[in-house]
Order: structure tokens, then sequence, then C-alpha cells
């Protein structure tokens, strides 16, 4: 008789300790949090975030119910280990295993972020701070960090020309130096899927950085895409003519006020960058061209023509000799003219 109560008793304790067991296991993992809340919540888990602090900030933001289960479940799982930093979009009413496999999965929210093509490292900066947050003045210092240029293997004195415009999706949590890292990286493998070795390298002699910065001035002048590489052409004819380049965005670059129409005095700023006055191309890039502007550089046209002039509506007219030039300045100058005189008379009162 002892023994059958015996038996009972120890039978009772291991259900007793079976329901525990699995009453403790439902709690930690399987238990919904806020059942009857659907709002999704942006959070941001900092870098080294210590499971107590991760467990308050997700409680904080109404994701989490009850802390202790949560850091149990964490425990049981042992998945501390391979949790991520950055911002994350929890949805309320999820188990605190789901809760788990978002932080171990490194899923983030992306934030899109448009670079324009001809962009400056500075005007890239700004946008950074504005759509992510980043310190531009930090970015800016980082471009013209003489041992950062060396390990990403820039050989000027800031990363003018060698990030690629385009438009990204970043986590919430990068930083500014991976934001330059990328961008960098990213025309380093534009680059090398498209560069020839018997394009420009034998026909100029032009290194990478010289072909970057020819890029730039087509960026700056090019606005309808199927002229770009006719106005590589003319660049690389006036190079192999010993012609000074005479572009108009190597100007714009030197102005601190730019851009704006520019003047005669302009021309004449001494200045490395000014192709009015000194020929061949500027020491280093203007701008970040994009993919189409350095496609071009890579690939100019042949043609006959030395010059071309705007014709006012994004457009540009091409001559070999310098009378068809002028006479095709004269016709743009007299849009202008026309333009302003149009203007004026909408601006009376």
């Amino acid at each position: 008789m002892l023994v059958r109560k015996t038996i009972i008793g120890i039978i009772l304790l291991v259900l007793t300790g079976i329901g525990i067991a699995f009453w403790g296991y439902q709690n930690a993992f399987e238990k919904m949090n806020f059942p009857n809340q659907t709002e999704s919540k942006i959070v941001t888990i900092p870098q080294g975030s210590l499971l107590p602090q991760i467990s308050k900030i997700l409680a904080d933001s109404l994701i989490l119910e009850d802390e202790f289960w949560f850091e149990l479940s964490v425990k049981i799982s042992k998945k501390a280990p391979e949790f991520k930093a950055g911002t994350f979009r929890f949805e309320q009413g999820k188990t605190n295993q789901e809760l788990i496999e978002t932080l171990v999965s490194g899923k983030q929210v992306l934030v899109k972020v448009t670079l324009p093509e001809g962009t400056t490292y500075k005007q890239i900066a700004k946008i950074f701070q504005k759509e992510l947050g980043l310190d531009s003045e930090k970015i800016i210092g980082l471009c013209e960090d003489s041992t950062f240029l060396r390990e990403l293997e820039i050989p000027q004195k800031n990363v003018e020309g060698f990030l690629l415009p385009e438009t990204y999706f970043f986590p919430k949590s990068l930083t500014e130096k991976e934001a330059i890292k990328f961008l960098v990286q990213e025309q380093k493998k534009f680059w090398e899927k498209n560069y020839l070795s018997e394009t420009l390298s034998l026909r100029l002699k032009l290194s990478k950085n010289e072909i970057l910065t020819l890029a730039s001035i087509i960026e700056g002048e090019a606005i309808i895409d199927s002229e770009r590489t006719t106005i590589s052409g003319v660049y690389v004819n006036r190079l192999e003519k010993g012609i000074k380049l005479q572009a108009d965005p190597t100007i714009q670059y030197i102005l601190p006020d730019a851009p704006k129409r520019l003047l005669f005095k302009d021309l004449k700023i001494d200045s490395p960058y000014n192709t009015y006055l000194y020929k061949g191309l500027p020491p280093a890039p203007i701008n970040n061209p994009g993919k189409n502007s350095i496609l071009a550089a890579l690939n100019p046209k042949k043609i006959p023509f030395i010059y071309f002039v705007a014709t006012g509506d994004g457009g540009h007219t091409f001559t070999k000799t310098l009378k068809e030039h002028l006479k095709a300045k004269e016709k743009f100058d007299a849009v202008r003219r026309k333009v302003a005189r149009e203007k004026r008379r909408k601006n009376r009162p």
C-alpha cells in the first residue's frame, strides 16, 4: 500500500513538473504580447545592448508585456549572441519566439536615399544627414581624411569622383564610415565591370582618376542622355589636339556661390580647375558622376566636332569649326534674350 502511494505521489509530482514546465514554456515562448493590438512599431536596438536593455526597450515600446518571460525564453534558446543591432519593425501581438527570430534575422527597416548624379561629396553628406540623421560634418571629415583615403585606395585629397550616385536602401543603423565605404565599393564594382583596357587607357593613356575627372565634366554638361558620348567625344578631340577644354562646369566648381550664370571675370579665376586658363583635365573630378557619364567617358563617340553650345532646351549644337560655333552661339544668345524679355514682361505690375 505504501509503495503504491509512493508511486502515485511520484507520478503526480512528475505530472505537476511537466505541467509547470509546459506552462513555463507557453509563457516564455508561445504567449502573445498585446494580443488585442495590431500596431506596428519602429524600434532601434543600439550596438552593444545587453539582454536586460533589449527587453526594456521592447517593453517601453509596447512590443513586450513581460520582460521576465522574454529574458527567460532568450536564455533557454541561447540566441542572445546572435542578436543584431539596428532598427527593426515589430508588430504587436507577436510571441517571444517571434521577437527572438526578428532580432536574430537582422532584417531591418530600410530607408530609401536618392543621391543625384553629379552631386559633390559635401552635397551627399547633407543628403545623408537629412534622410538618415547622420552627421554631415563627420562625413565631410572622413571624405578628406588622408588615412581613410589610403584605406579606400583613393589617390587624391578627397573622395570627389569616387562615390557612385544612385538610389539606395540603407538601414537606419548605418554609420558615417559605412556610408562612404559603401558608395566607394559600389563605384569600384561598376568600374571593374565596365572598364576595358583597350578604351581610353590606350588611346589617351588616361588613368582611372583622369577618366573619372572627364566623366564628372560630362555629368556637369549633359542633360540629355543620348548626348553624353558625343560630349565625351568633343572633349577627347580637344585633349588630343591640345585645345583647352573650356568647360563651364569646371568654373562652377571653384565658385563659392555656384551654380550661377558665368561672367567673363569668372573665366579668369586662377585655379588649376579653370579649363579656360589651363590645358588638359583638372587635377581631380569636380563631382561624383553617374553610371552613364562614366560609360560615356570610357566610350567616347568618334566624331569630327570640337565645339558645342547649348540650344536652350537641354540639348546642344555640335560644330567642327569656330565659325560654325560662333553662329550656333548667336542663335543661343538670341533665344536667351527672348526668354529674358518674356520674363521681364510677365513680372511687370
